[in-house]
C-alpha cells in the first residue's frame, strides 16, 4: 500500500475524539521487572534494553540507519490507572503536578525517549 491521496479533514468538520487509540508496533524489553532499581535518569545506569518490532511492521524500518536518532514513543503498560494528578518527585518532598515531573504515573502513561 502506498500513500497517494494525502488529504486531511476540513477544519470546520473536525470532531475531537473522546478516545485516541494506538495499536502497538512492538515491545520494549528491559532487565527491570518492578520499580525497584529503575534509575531516575538513564545516565545513572548501564542497563541495556532492546526494542522488538513486530514482523508486520519491520518493513517500516527501511533506511532508518541513515538517521542519527530514533524517537521512541511508548506506553507504560504496567501502570495501574487511575493515578493521582499530583505526586512527589524522587528527590523532593513537595507535591508537584504529574505533568511537571518525570514519572510514568500519569493519566495517559506515555513516554518519549530519543535514542
Amino acid at each position: 500500500m502506498e500513500i497517494t491521496n494525502k488529504e486531511i479533514i476540513d477544519i470546520e468538520k473536525r470532531k475531537f475524539p473522546e478516545e485516541i487509540c494506538f495499536k502497538p508496533i512492538g515491545i520494549i524489553h528491559t532487565p527491570f521487572k518492578s520499580l525497584k532499581g529503575i534509575p531516575i535518569q538513564p545516565s545513572m545506569s548501564d542497563a541495556k534494553g532492546t526494542i522488538e518490532i513486530f514482523p508486520e511492521y519491520k518493513s517500516g524500518l527501511k533506511d532508518l540507519s541513515e538517521f542519527s536518532h530514533i524517537y521512541c514513543l511508548y506506553f507504560f503498560d504496567m501502570v495501574k490507572l487511575p493515578v493521582p494528578l499530583q505526586s512527589k518527585p524522587f528527590l523532593d518532598n513537595e507535591l508537584k503536578g504529574v505533568f511537571t515531573i518525570r514519572t510514568p504515573f500519569r493519566p495517559n502513561p506515555i513516554g518519549l525517549s530519543i535514542l
